[in-house]
């Protein structure tokens, strides 16, 4: 069976998901990703790909956005301007933002817009959707007629291939060589789409080791098929981590009589300088969209920043997208 992303040659149509591309597409998306970013890690403005004539839409199903503002995960204020690393975007912003760049008309679609069911898909170069639903990109991408491209920007807690993108780019900039590293993912890899599409990036690229430190009621949930060793104990994941991935805590995880308060998952699973002494002495911190606000992580962590590279991914899956039409 063709993977829906890919055409008969197999070159990228639409980007639904990390899990099923090839290392050499993967790394290709990453390399044009890396030379549109200067020495010091900045997006270099230049551009030789003009997307004037495209119509681009964004669509973001009611209810499908990510606790960025007001109350996070568990009752927490959500970030501010000032979380050090922390990205004030996520993939639809990013995705707007390069095409908007390139010369594209991009259209923001009402959140009520049934967009999956509407006739003026066919109309559209590129469709960039969020929806709460797994799979809502795969299926709109089955459609005919229906746009030429389409871009994921979250599935429910399926994937976000965009955000996946970033995190990994930004990390082969900081340590080039993957196939040397120990990484440890922190929090519930079950809530986290661009967990999981990291996740498929650093295990396809050839990752060694991949830890996941989660509640006890999450890790019968995780497969064992997505190349994870599941730990209970924070601190016994991070020990020699060179990466550190952390995810969003889920306000629901089990038994409701097993569940975690915000209080609890902070003293448990939150990450800070303390904890990451386990981890190398070097490690690089990553964080994963929709995090509230220390929370997840303290304020005392320096992470990579991401939103720089947000938009060098964009546009490289963008140009991407357009040399594969010839």
């Amino acid at each position: 069976m063709l993977n829906p992303q890919l055409n008969r040659q197999g070159r990228l149509v639409h980007l639904l998901s990390t899990e099923g591309l090839s290392r050499a597409l993967l790394t290709a998306l990453l390399d044009a990703a890396d030379r549109r970013m200067g020495s010091d890690g900045r997006l270099r403005a230049d551009s030789n790909i003009p997307l004037s004539h495209w119509r681009v839409a964004l669509w973001r199903e009611e209810g499908a956005a990510l606790p960025r503002d007001g109350l996070g995960a568990g009752g927490a204020v959500a970030g501010r301007d000032d979380d050090p690393g922390q990205s004030r975007e996520d993939s639809m912003s990013r995705l707007a933002d390069a095409a908007a760049l390139l010369g594209a008309r991009v259209e923001q679609w009402p959140t009520d817009h049934p967009a999956p069911d509407n006739p003026a898909l066919s109309d559209l170069d590129l469709l960039v959707m969020r929806h709460r639903a797994s799979g809502a990109a795969h299926w709109a991408a089955r459609r005919t007629p229906g746009p030429r491209h389409i871009v994921n920007a979250g599935d429910g807690a399926h994937e976000d291939p965009v955000s996946g993108l970033t995190m990994v780019a930004a990390l082969r900039r900081a340590l080039p060589d993957l196939t040397a590293l120990t990484v440890t993912l922190v929090g519930n890899l079950n809530a986290s789409a661009a967990g999981r599409s990291c996740l498929h990036i650093l295990t396809t690229l050839g990752v060694p080791e991949v830890r996941l430190a989660t509640p006890p009621t999450l890790a019968p949930e995780v497969s064992a098929a997505l190349g994870v060793q599941a730990y209970v104990d924070v601190d016994a994941a991070l020990v020699g981590a060179d990466v550190v991935v952390v995810l969003p805590m889920a306000p629901v995880h089990g038994q409701p009589s097993r569940h975690l308060s915000a209080c609890e998952y902070r003293t448990q699973y939150g990450v800070s300088r303390a904890r990451l002494t386990a981890a190398c002495p070097a490690a690089v911190v990553l964080l994963a969209d929709g995090l509230g606000c220390r929370l997840e992580v303290a304020d005392d962590v320096t992470p990579l920043p991401l939103d720089d590279w947000g938009r060098g991914v964009s546009l490289a899956v963008l140009q991407t997208l357009v040399e594969g039409e010839t």
